[in-house]
């Protein structure tokens, strides 16, 4: 329910991006501030629990790349979106996980690289950090699930359905 809610609060805030500029655009940007703390939990979650980290990192790189053109097309200037920060915050949880110092420096040049070009820039990037300490809940056991592809490829599908209804619409 947690992961439906946080999609739908993301889904409200892009597309209020796209198709407002007045009370309810700033509506939807708050009511979509609610998704980014799910989200890093999720990210967290899937660290500790999936069979393969470095599968897992590469997934979240891989839908950020096929994201990229949707994102700077959508957005009208070149900025990595969030699937990059949480690409750079599993690199470096794995570093301080293991101290393996090729992965610091990776995720050290990814840090220096990105602070211009992502979204949500440094304060995004702490805040993800961060979440890797705080214990909750366990926020995904409740009620019906949706597939769990679903969730991985909502975040390009659902820019690019905004998108077109933007092409159709405007």
């Amino acid at each position: 329910m947690y992961k439906l809610a946080a999609v739908i609060s993301m889904f409200i805030d892009h597309f209020a991006i796209i198709f407002f500029d007045n009370g309810i655009y700033l509506a939807g940007r708050i009511i979509g501030r609610f998704a980014y703390p799910y989200f890093c939990y999720a990210v967290k979650r899937g660290y500790y629990k999936t069979a393969s980290l470095d599968n897992y990192k590469a997934k979240i790189l891989f839908l950020g790349l096929i994201s990229l053109p949707i994102t700077i097309y959508y957005f009208d200037k070149v900025e990595l979106n969030i699937l990059f920060i949480y690409f750079l915050v599993l690199n470096i949880w794995d570093y301080l996980d293991n101290q393996d110092y090729i992965k610091l420096a990776f995720a050290a040049g990814l840090l220096i690289l990105s602070l211009d070009y992502i979204s949500g820039g440094l304060g995004a990037i702490i805040f993800s950090l961060g979440v890797k300490h705080i214990n909750i809940k366990d926020l995904d056991n409740e009620g019906k699930k949706l597939p769990g592809k679903f969730f991985y490829w909502f975040y390009p599908g659902h820019l690019l359905l905004i998108l077109i209804l933007k092409n159709i619409f405007l």
